[in-house]
């Protein structure tokens, strides 16, 4: 999936990867196109006219349905995920967790309630964001906080008004292989909760989200602004990122 967010106006945005139109996004309550991307001078990889998705209060984020049965969205043991995307938080309190995007965990019905195959967030740490990548393995047993694996960047961004990039880069199965890139400057972390595993995630056809989860749960929505986000299946060269 690559959405470039350019659109000016309307509920969808296109996805511009190889699987075309089946994962174009449809935008939800308070989400917004058109609105300024980072550009040039100050950012120049882009035009001085990018455009880029707004979020705002008190919860707003776009919906990615899932194709089917082993869809492109699917991750299990054996793959490979890399999720960048330019981001500018608005606000971020204290331990406060937000998507960029997540797969599952969506409380839609005839789902299972904690179906989380793979999700990228930041949350706040001593007055920095970090970087959060959290998986549900294929267990999936009611009321076990353990079945969740979480891994932590070690550093984070401030802050400061001014447009970041971010990216993780994870082999399903490999706990070791996890890592972020914070601004082009690789990083490790540490694993928490269920810890690290090697069991697979959990997997169904649960619709993919940008911005928010659970609902549209305002704690765990994205406030601020999304460009040119990216889903790989390989792990891309952290040269490149």
């Amino acid at each position: 999936g690559y959405w470039a967010m350019e659109e000016q106006a309307g509920k969808l945005i296109r996805n511009r990867a190889a699987a075309g139109s089946a994962l174009d996004g449809r935008l939800v309550k308070q989400a917004r196109l058109g609105q300024a991307g980072p550009r040039s001078p100050d950012y120049p990889l882009f035009n001085n006219q990018n455009r880029a998705l707004l979020l705002d209060t008190p919860a707003g984020w776009v919906v990615v349905s899932d194709p089917g049965d082993r869809s492109p969205l699917d991750f299990e043991n054996g793959d490979s995920i890399t999720i960048e995307a330019w981001i500018n938080l608005r606000s971020l309190s204290e331990g406060q967790q937000v998507y960029i995007l997540g797969k599952g965990r969506t409380n839609n019905p005839d789902v299972a309630r904690e179906n989380q195959n793979y999700s990228l967030r930041m949350r706040g740490v001593k007055g920095t964001a970090r970087v959060r990548f959290l998986f549900r393995n294929a267990d999936n047993r009611a009321d076990q906080r353990d079945d969740f694996h979480r891994w932590n960047s070690q550093r984070g961004l401030v802050l400061d008004g001014r447009w970041h990039h971010v990216a993780f880069v994870y082999a399903f199965g490999d706990p070791d292989s996890a890592l972020a890139v914070i601004d082009g400057q690789p990083g490790g972390g540490s694993w928490e909760m269920g810890g690290p595993t090697r069991k697979p995630p959990v997997v169904d056809n649960d619709q993919l989200w940008i911005g928010s989860s659970m609902g549209g749960n305002p704690g765990n929505s994205f406030q601020g602004g999304i460009d040119e986000l990216a889903l790989y299946r390989h792990l891309v060269p952290i040269e490149r990122l």
